[in-house]
């Protein structure tokens, strides 16, 4: 008589003989079926959902562009330093 190793979903307790398939950590010492990973990753989308996007800032003045500025002010900005 050989003894079967039936894994069971940590999570939900149902063995891998009720579900279609089982993950397991590699070390065969924690499970997640497939039904577990379908609920979590529903209740994570609906989370996501939730969070309101922030408003993109408004641009602040433009600064000017380098050939735009006087070189003896930035010179004298440089030298201050």
């Amino acid at each position: 008589m050989s003894i079967v190793n039936i894994a069971m979903c940590d999570f939900c307790g149902r063995t891998s003989r009720e579900v279609e398939y089982m993950i397991s950590n590699g070390e065969d010492k924690l499970h997640i079926c497939e039904l577990c990973i379908n609920e979590a990753k529903e209740k994570v989308d609906a989370r996501h959902a939730d969070k309101v996007e922030p408003e993109p800032a408004e641009e602040s003045e433009a600064q000017p562009e380098p050939a735009d500025a006087d070189p003896i002010e930035v010179d004298a900005e440089v030298i201050g330093e």
